[in-house]
């Protein structure tokens, strides 16, 4: 049990620290993909995907470690991934980001957390079971040759023709992309490069303990809750200590980055995100993964079920994402701004909103405390040719953007 927690608190630090830093929340990279036409979280995402599609194929060749495929429930994978996409967005965060986030004092992150135990927990072995388990039923293409089928399988071509070919077309699309400005945090490259690093040890480390995968969060964050009722060790493994990890990791970025602070964003928000958490865990139990275990850790493998549910999540989130904040919305002009205790995407969509009822040349002074839209809004508003005049620390953790239209 050492080996075990050890080994999972490392890993755990670290993608927590990383994601603090990178502002890593695959919600905010799909998300934003489609709000905002901001394509580098997502940018820090692929790299991340293709470090380990390669070195996770390396590893299994030379014998070093088996990974396990996860099962294609094609029902689930779709009816899963598009309850999980509507319910990230509502949290404003998945469940990595919410885990990490939790880690920055958002407590919109841990009412999403328990949200989303709750609901897995119950989905995996509750009351809600029986809903799963009808969704797994049909049992096309479950599995292939022993284990869940991949795109490489399908195709009956050796894997690395496909990975040749996903590495080379996505490998040129991010040669030829711009490198943004960042403030405080890390790049996307260096994001991408440090997480699908740690992805791709992660795999060899899980490995050592007796678990065939690399990061997952889904059912660690389940059968903690079933732990606590229970104190049944058989619960935990690896991926137990990895999640429990991820926020000590991002407490110590926040804290030297002088970036830690309890958010409260009001109860409208907080409960907002608590069915968020809820419609995450029941989407994320039921197609057997989240964006970290499927999107992340899934997707390298070629997997059918993580490239089928990752879709659904994409095609749920830009939704969810016009119903929140896209459909016409009536505007009212201000010059102030006062987002402080509002998650992501609050300050930047009521950014634009109010610079959309502004004149050209009038300013827009925006206050807030999202450590995301320190690097989103100076983005943004670049690329809509606005001028950012200023950009204050104003101390524990708040800060202040003057923005001229």
């Amino acid at each position: 049990m050492i080996q075990i927690i050890v080994l999972g608190l490392i890993a755990g630090l670290g993608f927590g620290y990383a994601s603090q830093r990178g502002r890593f929340c695959i919600n905010s990279a799909f998300r934003d993909m489609y709000l905002i036409k901001d394509t580098t979280l997502f940018k820090a995402f692929v790299l991340a995907v293709l470090i380990q599609m390669v070195g996770v194929q390396l590893l299994v060749e030379t014998g070093l470690v088996q990974v396990w495929v996860v099962e294609f429930f094609w029902l689930a994978n779709i009816v899963g991934g598009l309850v999980f996409g509507a319910g990230m967005v509502l949290a404003g965060g998945c469940s990595g980001g919410s885990w990490y986030k939790t880690g920055e004092g958002l407590l919109a992150s841990m009412v999403a957390l328990v949200g989303f135990a709750a609901a897995a927990a119950a989905t995996e072995a509750g009351f809600l079971a029986p809903i799963r388990e009808l969704l797994q039923g049909p049992t096309f293409m479950k599995q292939v040759s022993g284990q869940g089928p991949t795109m490489a399988l399908l195709l009956g071509i050796n894997p690395w023709w496909v990975i040749v070919v996903v590495v080379i077309l996505t490998g040129l699309w991010l040669s030829r992309s711009s490198l943004p400005r960042t403030f405080r945090g890390w790049a996307w490259p260096q994001t991408g490069l440090v997480v699908g690093g740690l992805a791709l040890l992660a795999v060899p480390l899980s490995w050592s303990t007796g678990r065939p995968y690399g990061f997952g969060i889904t059912f660690s964050t389940a059968h903690w809750l079933r732990w606590l009722g229970s104190f049944d060790n058989s619960l935990l493994d690896w991926e137990s200590f990895f999640v429990l990890g991820i926020p000590l990791g991002a407490f110590v970025a926040a804290k030297r980055a002088g970036e830690f602070r309890w958010r409260y964003p009001g109860l409208p928000q907080m409960g907002q995100s608590a069915v968020g958490g809820l419609l995450m865990g029941f989407g994320a139990a039921t197609m057997g993964g989240c964006t970290v275990g499927h999107g992340l850790a899934g997707i390298p493998l070629l997997a059918m079920s993580s490239l089928v549910s990752t879709g659904a999540i994409i095609v749920s989130a830009w939704g969810m994402a016009w119903l929140l904040f896209r459909r016409p919305q009536q505007i009212t002009a201000s010059h102030e701004l006062h987002s402080v205790g509002e998650i992501c995407p609050f300050p930047l969509v009521r950014a634009q909103s109010a610079l959309t009822a502004l004149s050209g040349g009038e300013r827009l002074t925006v206050t807030f405390d999202c450590m995301q839209a320190l690097e989103s809004l100076p983005r943004w508003a670049e690329r809509e040719g606005h001028t950012i005049i200023s950009r204050s620390d104003l101390g524990d953790g708040i800060w202040q953007m003057v923005i001229q239209k």
